[in-house]
């Protein structure tokens, strides 16, 4: 029949099996410092329990008293073993990872462990062993020896150190964490309440070695831990120092947006402490009034002593299958290139306006020149006419490159938008004929102008438009040949939109060159001679920014030899 000491027995046995199958799951992740001290603290915890059963089934006196002694070099190291594998997994201070602290902190172990296996010394510890007969068992009592006293406080010094700490660290950890700590310590605080009762109330307990069995609690606790939570998870364990390491803000929030979880970088810039947890997201330090449901993309945040900084805000469910459980908040670092932005806006805006200061100061001097030319081509005669009539159309052109560039540098300010008001649309093309008359008489050549529709009122700004139907006439016209007529009709597409089309019976382009119009306006500024679309360049540029500015698009079809056609569709 089973009786209560038998029951002891077989306790330590499945104490021993289960450190034993501990110390196998946890070996093969021994590189990691935590599981060092969890096979450290299972290793003393086997000692104990195999030195407790042999004091429970030697016969010898002299036997039950020398396992009796072992069992004092397990309980030695115990409650550091255990404290640290607790830091060293949950904690964050870094005063403990010290290599003194921790030399200090087993400084009397390693005196205990002298005295116990010096055979001269052992009585130092504990002397005069006697049997002691309990339940039909004979166990051991002893007398304390002179370093008992100190053995006894520095043991019980890391065992309440270990029980405090962890009483710490449960509310300041995630739900999972504080779950898992709770549970892999129940076996320490029952340990505790059996020694306490042991030593004030019932001295037998003491000598039964009770309390050494209660660490099957802590036993069942870390597999538990180990098979069900991933506690030797080596992934587990590296993304928990990935997330301590992003070198941006993160925060974790449950479901109701309170504060669950934050990395060391939040924990700096937001001036979080673990008091913060279970705190709501807007009483943050420097998210005051921010909302989680309904985060800008971008935002500029300060924290007290701390330069503002710029973030882009991401917020993640924590599980994509529980878009309503926690979430993750992710201040992506965006300072430096704000900074940099601001700087080649700079840049870009003081090159385009020395660019426009080099032309607008160039376009004076070209007025003079054309007048002159024009001038000079009036009063001339026979050949003397023609080479005034090239020096004309030069002249021309150069003043034609030069607007465009004032255009395109004033297009590129960050403030240049369309001043948008009514106009007519036939009238504005008839406009830049009037204007353009005496370059299509220099070429010979004639433009006719056909309209669906009299009058097209739309809105647009007239400056811009005017340039774009402009730079596109004077493509048309350096690509025509004397004698030749350029198309324009006008149009209707639908209800709310309006076509242009300029249609020339040229020089017309190559299908590479046909492609290249494809490209963003930065690239329409080649060199290569194949790959330029006659007369296109910055003209082509502008008048695509133009466009684009009033929502409208150009399209254009061409075969070399025969003309090109660019159509400019327009909302009304």
């Amino acid at each position: 029949m089973l009786n209560f000491p038998t029951l002891i027995v077989g306790l330590y046995v499945f104490i021993f099996v289960l450190g034993v199958l501990i110390l196998i799951k946890a070996f093969p992740s021994r590189q990691r410092v935590e599981v060092r001290w969890l096979l450290l603290f299972t290793a003393t915890i086997a000692i104990i329990s195999f030195c407790s059963l042999n004091v429970y089934v030697q016969d010898v006196l002299a036997n039950k008293a020398l396992f009796s002694r072992l069992r004092l070099l397990g309980f030695s190291i115990a409650g550091q073993a255990w404290f640290f594998f607790i830091f060293h997994t949950y904690g964050r201070r870094r005063f403990f990872h010290q290599w003194w602290v921790i030399a200090a902190s087993f400084a009397p172990a390693a005196v205990t462990w002298t005295l116990l296996l010096v055979p001269g010394w052992q009585d130092l510890v504990t002397l005069n062993y006697e049997t002691f007969p309990w339940r039909g068992v004979a166990l051991v009592t002893f007398e304390n020896g002179p370093w008992w006293k100190f053995h006894m406080i520095w043991c019980h010094l890391f065992m309440w150190l270990g029980v405090f700490y962890t009483l710490y660290l449960i509310p300041k950890l995630n739900r999972a964490k504080r779950n898992q700590l709770i549970l892999l310590s129940l076996g320490g605080f029952v340990a505790v309440g059996v020694d306490l009762l042991a030593v004030t109330s019932f001295p037998s307990l003491r000598w039964a070695m009770l309390s050494g069995g209660t660490t099957v609690l802590t036993e069942i606790a870390i597999l538990y831990s180990i098979m069900k939570h991933g506690l030797l998870d080596l992934s587990l364990i590296a993304k928990d120092h990935i997330f301590q390491k992003i070198p941006d803000p993160v925060l974790i929030l449950d479901e109701k947006n309170r504060l669950s979880d934050f990395n060391g970088s939040a924990e700096r810039f937001f001036r979080l402490t673990p008091s913060h947890k279970r705190r709501a997201f807007d009483e943050i330090a420097g998210l005051k009034g921010m909302d989680p449901l309904r985060l800008p993309s971008e935002a500029r945040l300060s924290s007290e002593g701390l330069e503002p900084r710029s973030f882009q805000l991401i917020i993640e469910p924590l599980d994509p299958e529980a878009p309503f459980g926690d979430r993750v908040v992710l201040f992506r670092d965006i300072s430096a290139q704000k900074t940099m932005e601001r700087s080649l806006n700079d840049n870009l805006e003081f090159k385009a306006r020395l660019l426009a200061m080099i032309a607008h100061d160039f376009s004076g001097v070209m007025e003079s020149q054309t007048a002159l030319s024009s001038a000079l081509e009036r009063q001339s005669g026979g050949d003397t006419k023609s080479l005034a009539q090239n020096l004309v159309h030069s002249t021309s052109t150069s003043k034609d490159f030069l607007t465009n560039v004032l255009l395109w540098a004033k297009s590129q300010e960050n403030k240049f938008q369309p001043q948008v008001q009514p106009l007519e649309l036939n009238m504005l093309i008839q406009d830049v004929l009037h204007e353009l008359e005496s370059t299509l008489r220099l070429h010979d050549l004639e433009a006719v102008v056909r309209s669906e529709r009299d009058p097209i009122l739309m809105k647009g700004d007239d400056v811009m438009l005017e340039s774009v139907v402009r730079n596109l006439l004077k493509n048309a016209i350096r690509a025509s040949k004397p004698g030749q007529t350029i198309d324009i009709l006008i149009r209707e597409k639908q209800l709310d939109q309006v076509q242009v089309t300029i249609q020339d019976k040229g020089v017309g382009m190559s299908p590479k060159q046909l492609e290249s119009l494809q490209r963003s306006s930065a690239d329409l500024f080649v060199s290569d001679p194949e790959t330029r679309p006659l007369g296109f360049g910055i003209g082509l540029a502008i008048a695509r920014r133009f466009v684009e500015l009033h929502r409208g698009s150009l399209a254009f079809e061409s075969e070399q030899g025969r003309g090109t056609s660019v159509t400019l569709t327009l909302p009304i």
